[in-house]
């Protein structure tokens, strides 16, 4: 992917600019609804930004086997999710690569 940006609002009173999923008007009272759920062997972003208030930060990665699983429950509205990979190297703007992670897939 390149050029991605991502663009997160984080309010006073902890709210975010992260939309919250429709969950049927019917749902059981703590209704779960799966939002992403990914598997991507080999993923590379390049000349990425992520931006959090007025603080701008460049993004480049370069990862494996990368695991991801969003869920959203209705009460308490809330995201809970899991994250994993294998080899992960992150180059903040022009500096050197961070050195690789490791987490278990």
């Amino acid at each position: 992917m390149n050029r991605p940006r991502i663009n997160l609002i984080v309010y006073p009173d902890g709210r975010t600019n992260v939309p919250q999923p429709r969950v049927a008007r019917r749902a059981r009272k703590n209704a779960v609804e799966t939002v992403l759920d990914l598997a991507i062997r080999r993923f590379q972003i390049s000349d990425g930004t992520v931006q959090l208030a007025a603080r701008r930060l460049p993004l480049n990665v370069l990862g494996e086997n990368l695991r991801v699983q969003i869920l959203y429950a209705s009460k308490p509205a809330r995201y809970r999710g899991i994250f994993s990979f294998r080899h992960l190297n992150v180059t903040p703007g022009q500096g050197p690569a961070l050195p690789s992670m490791w987490m278990p897939a």
